[in-house]
């Protein structure tokens, strides 16, 4: 989640929780409260509560119109901010549609046409018929709508507390492999080892940056005979390049970086010439260079010869693509 996006979802949600809160009030206490009022009473009681309000009070301006900007803010960057699990965004998003939709537009649309209504009797000039039928008139249908904003709100508080909490996986040990998925990999190794004619394989499982099993297969050189242990040293080839990768991809799900970032923006260091290059063609080997990597034990000792050339190459000195 990008520091922007969480900065609106921080405030929105202690701005939500405050509404919340204001609406609950007076859904369970101040409205059961002025009830046991007579008619022209009870219409007094409202005026004067209703009439804070609407004299702007600056604590409750900053509250209510705060969480209309706040959840505006979610609503936009919770769409257009990469990186976001499925599950993220459903969330925010729909936090946001709900409290706007559910919270806001009834009180546009219900409350605060009953609020005007009642602000603008002149209590003291109504009879008691008159006085019954306005309060009948405003008191059910503004209360069953101050507890749909009153729910509504309360679940939005729990979207946006459960689209902030960690995965339910972080912080957990790493489970171990049992037997029987050990044994399933072992099956598995052999097969494609004879399938494919690889004399040696060490295989190794971690978690949470522990290692947890290693099982190792084979002969590390076939001329001498010698098995393959958990120190045995392979040449890598391109393996790095899927963790490497996924590594990126990762901080693209945390909305740290973005795969359409130019390279330049992260390495300053390269050629000028590969400044165009968006870092998602380098990790899809879609950035139109040529390879430049050895393809035999020969080519090995040759690359390693060149490495004056590579690392001119850079700082801009030769035209082609550092190892």
């Amino acid at each position: 989640m990008s520091v922007a996006l969480t900065g609106a979802v921080v405030v929105a949600l202690f701005l939500c929780s405050l509404t919340a809160g204001f609406l609950f009030a007076f859904a369970v206490v101040v409205m059961p409260g002025i009830r046991k009022l007579d008619d022209a009473s009870y219409l007094r009681a409202f005026q004067v509560m209703d009439g804070i309000i609407q004299n702007n009070s600056p604590l409750f301006i900053v509250m209510w119109v705060g969480s209309v900007v706040a959840m505006l803010s979610v609503l936009v960057l919770g769409l257009g901010v990469g990186g976001l699990s499925g599950v993220t965004r459903a969330l925010l998003v729909g936090a946001a549609a709900l409290y706007l939709g559910g919270v806001q537009v009834p009180t546009a649309t219900v409350n605060i046409p009953l609020n005007n209504r009642v602000q603008a009797l002149d209590v003291d000039q109504l009879d008691a018929p008159t006085a019954e039928r306005e309060r009948d008139t405003f008191e059910a249908r503004w209360n069953r709508w101050n507890v749909i904003r009153t729910v509504v709100a309360i679940v939005t508080v729990v979207m946006l507390l459960t689209a902030m909490a960690p995965s339910p996986a972080s912080g957990q040990a790493p489970t171990r492999p049992d037997a029987t998925e050990l044994a399933r990999m072992d099956e598995r190794i052999r097969e494609a080892m004879e399938a494919e004619h690889i004399p040696g394989v060490a295989v190794g499982v971690a978690s949470e940056g522990r290692v947890l099993h290693i099982s190792t297969y084979g002969l590390s050189n076939v001329e001498l005979g010698v098995p393959v242990s958990d120190s045995s040293v392979f040449e890598i080839g391109s393996i790095s390049k899927q963790f490497v990768a996924a590594a990126i991809l990762l901080l693209v799900e945390d909305g740290r970086v973005h795969l359409d970032d130019p390279i330049h923006e992260y390495l300053p260091e390269l050629p000028g010439e590969w400044r165009p290059t968006p870092r998602g063609g380098l990790l899809g080997r879609r950035d139109g260079r040529a390879a430049d990597q050895p393809r035999s034990d020969t080519d090995v000792v040759d690359a390693r010869r060149r490495r004056p050339r590579i690392l001119r190459a850079r700082h801009g000195e030769v035209g082609r693509r550092p190892e």
